[in-house]
C-alpha cells in the first residue's frame, strides 16, 4: 500500500517484531516457531523452484 503521508516510517528490526508478537499474541512459542519454519521452507521451495525452471529454460534456448 502507498500512503498519502510523506513522513518516513520508523525503522523496525526483527527484535521489534518479536517483541510485538510476544506482547499481543496468546499463541504458544512452539507454534510460532513451527509456523515460521513452514513459511521459510515454503519461500525457499518457491524460490528454488523458480530458479531451477529459469535455468532449464535458459539451457534449452
Amino acid at each position: 500500500f502507498f500512503t498519502r503521508s510523506l513522513q518516513d516510517l520508523p525503522r523496525i528490526t526483527v527484535n521489534d517484531v518479536h517483541r510485538i508478537i510476544q506482547a499481543t499474541t496468546k499463541t504458544p512459542a512452539s507454534k510460532k516457531d513451527k509456523g515460521f519454519k513452514l513459511y521459510v521452507s515454503s519461500y525457499l521451495h518457491n524460490y528454488e523452484g523458480k530458479l531451477s525452471f529459469d535455468l532449464l529454460n535458459a539451457e534449452t534456448c
